[in-house]
């Protein structure tokens, strides 16, 4: 795995004075040579879209990147990208999800978009069998709380298969922005803590049994002396 310094994204940052999404009309568009998409990530950790890794010249300078590529065999996918692309740059005017650099143009037809790569493994680890316990800290349970802090400020809830990625500093960036809901019913905004109370558990059974903590004890030890 890279080294997390080379990466432009390795933490939440600063929220935008305004979050103002530009319409898809007025999005960006940049062009990739659909040849260069040959290192995709774990297909199983999206069911509605391909995900590649890639390095493009962003702004002039060389720039690690993923583009999520829909999949033409996915019936939701019109209605699906133009919310994915809002969503998109609402995480990243809020400071919680990697920057956004605009849809990509393959030339082929696929709806795809560009935002900055972020390292570590994602909260579905448990899922795919990785042990992302050991990447959690006591930050991490910070960011997560901050991420929703910064929902709530602004108005938005997330919906249950809400996911993040853990950086190897154990920082949370939002890598899931389709789970970003703008202007939520009140139930739904009630629902946002109790998700990311769930959240935060599964952190912390991650951590205790990366650690080889037995259930029993795990809530009178110090998870994060080790």
């Amino acid at each position: 795995m890279p080294e997390s310094g080379t990466f432009a994204v390795t933490s939440i940052r600063d929220q935008t004075a305004a979050i103002q999404p530009l319409p898809i009309e007025n999005v960006p568009r940049r062009i990739i040579d659909p040849n260069t998409l040959t290192d995709q990530i774990d297909p199983k950790l999206s069911s509605s879209a391909d995900v590649y890794r890639l390095r493009m010249e962003i702004d002039g300078t060389e720039t690690p990147v993923v583009v999520k590529v829909y999949r033409f065999s996915d019936a939701r996918t019109p209605m699906a990208f133009p919310n994915e692309i809002n969503r998109a740059q609402i995480a990243d005017q809020l400071g919680i999800g990697p920057r956004f650099h605009g849809i990509a143009d393959l030339g082929d037809g696929r709806l795809a978009y560009i935002v900055d790569e972020v390292p570590g493994v994602t909260s579905k680890g448990a899922i795919a069998g990785q042990d992302f316990g050991r990447y959690v800290t006591r930050q991490t349970l910070e960011d997560i709380r901050t991420i929703e802090a910064r929902l709530a400020d602004n108005g938005f809830a997330v919906s249950g298969d809400f996911e993040f990625m853990i950086t190897p500093d154990g920082r949370a960036v939002v890598i899931d922005p389709s789970a970003i809901l703008p202007e939520p019913s009140s139930s739904r905004l009630a629902q946002t803590g109790g998700i990311m109370d769930g959240k935060i558990r599964i952190l912390m059974e991650a951590r205790a049994e990366s650690q080889g903590v037995p259930g029993m004890v795990r809530n009178t030890i110090d998870l994060w002396s080790g």
